[in-house]
């Protein structure tokens, strides 16, 4: 999956792009999640098993990728470096670079992305999201 909130406004503070409520179990894994905020982690679910995800900063669980502490701003300067655009989520070249190599695959994983396109990509890499570049 690909999460990305961008917030409500310049003015207003982003909420967190996940937040979980209840007793419900969640396993987030492959994703990139972002709230594309200055001051926040962009996640409120502290129970949540997260592995191998693209984030903005770290999360417990295995082989994540904090996104916010590496040379990346996560300001809305974010968005252009990562994605074709705030409202397309496809993957630019810099962030097919950026987010290679960070999922692991498993039993029962969808052999596409919302695309169509193989995963892994024919070079044999996966990229954290809903999208790998053909």
């Amino acid at each position: 999956s690909t999460v990305v909130h961008t917030g409500p406004s310049a003015s207003a503070a982003a909420p967190d792009a996940l937040r979980c409520t209840g007793l419900h179990t969640v396993s987030v894994r492959n994703s990139i999640v972002l709230s594309v905020d200055e001051d926040g982690s962009g996640w409120n679910c502290p129970d949540a098993q997260v592995s191998h995800c693209a984030v903005e900063s770290t999360l417990p669980g295995s082989d994540n990728v904090p996104l916010c502490d590496s040379a990346l701003d996560c300001t809305m300067d974010l968005i252009p470096q990562l994605f074709v655009s705030a409202t397309n989520l496809r993957l630019s070249a810099s962030g097919a670079n950026i987010l290679a190599d960070i999922p692991l695959l498993a039993p029962g994983d969808p052999p596409f992305d919302l695309d169509l396109d193989p995963r892994p990509s024919a070079s044999g890499t996966d990229y954290a999201g809903a999208h790998a570049p053909p």
